[in-house]
């Protein structure tokens, strides 16, 4: 059994050119040139050395102007680039092989295809294009058995691709999990703030309100003070007629701590009154009696 990646270069289908070197090497003048370029090629080629060949074989198709060599020059061009493994280039190769290609080399172009696509990890090309070549041709060397690698990969990447899908629907969903979280957690920090702000903005009004009611107050309590204040000496102020009872020797000031209660000074008005009243009483007795006062000796 062969095993198809470690040996795909040995599957690789050769189309050597010598028959046809025989039968046209004097049909047009340009012929020698191309044949020059195919032998060396094909020298190249047999040595496992694909870089020289790959130069020949493209020199050989550009003079290839009838398109007589076109079919193998392209696959055997395709053929050197895979075993450089410049398999996208050798894809475009054996896709041009194709055309005009007589059916067993398309067979031959196809199942190299098939290794071109499984190079590629496009296996389900690959499947489908080693079906075609067992529908051409049943039972051709290794087509089954690259098959049935092809489904197999094909089969392990699909698997993979479901395990990377979920993989990565789980890492979407926890990190949308995540990020609700972030947001959650940052609303109820946002929620917290504003009530904070909310309680601090409160607090200054209730203070401000307070220092208000404590100055207005203040201010209550100095009018009030002041009132009393104004009733005051209106109350301990003496009358007219308790000035001139009660007023002080010339030359001493007054001294409002020594000043007279309130009782004291009507109890010594009352005795003025009552001294003022025995002398009234004293005149009008002296003028009933008609006469002077004589002398008193």
């Amino acid at each position: 059994m062969i095993n198809f990646i470690t040996s795909a270069f040995r599957q690789i289908q050769y189309a050597p050119f010598f028959f046809l070197w025989l039968c046209c090497a004097t049909t047009t003048t340009a012929q020698p040139l191309i044949h020059q370029y195919l032998r060396r090629a094909d020298k190249a080629y047999a040595q496992n050395d694909y870089t020289p060949a790959e130069e020949n074989y493209r020199k050989a198709i550009v003079y290839d102007t009838t398109g007589q060599y076109l079919p193998k020059g392209y696959y055997n061009l395709g053929n050197a680039l895979y075993l450089q493994q410049r398999y996208q280039e050798a894809l475009k190769a054996y896709q041009r092989a194709l055309k005009n290609a007589d059916p067993e080399l398309q067979v031959r172009i196809l199942f190299n295809i098939g290794n071109t696509f499984y190079m590629l990890e496009k296996y389900r090309e690959a499947a489908e294009t080693f079906k075609e070549v067992l529908r051409r041709k049943p039972g051709y060397p290794d087509a089954a058995y690259n098959l049935a690698q092809s489904l197999r990969k094909l089969h392990q990447q699909e698997q993979e691709q479901k395990e990377k899908q979920e993989n990565q629907q789980e890492q979407e969903q926890n990190e949308q999990q995540q990020q609700q979280e972030q947001n959650q957690q940052e609303q109820e920090q946002n929620e917290q703030q504003q009530q904070q702000e909310q309680n601090q903005q409160q607090e200054q009004n209730e203070q401000q309100q307070q220092q208000e009611q404590n100055q207005q107050q203040e201010q209550n309590e100095q009018q009030q003070q002041q009132e009393q204040n104004q009733q005051q000496p209106n109350e301990q102020q003496p009358n007219p007629s308790d000035q001139s009872t009660t007023q002080q020797p010339s030359g001493e000031k007054p001294d409002n701590t020594e000043e007279l209660k309130r009782a004291e000074a009507l109890q010594l008005l009352r005795i003025m009154q009552e001294e003022e009243m025995r002398v009234q009483k004293k005149k009008r007795k002296f003028k009933g009696k008609g006469g002077k006062p004589g002398k008193e000796w």
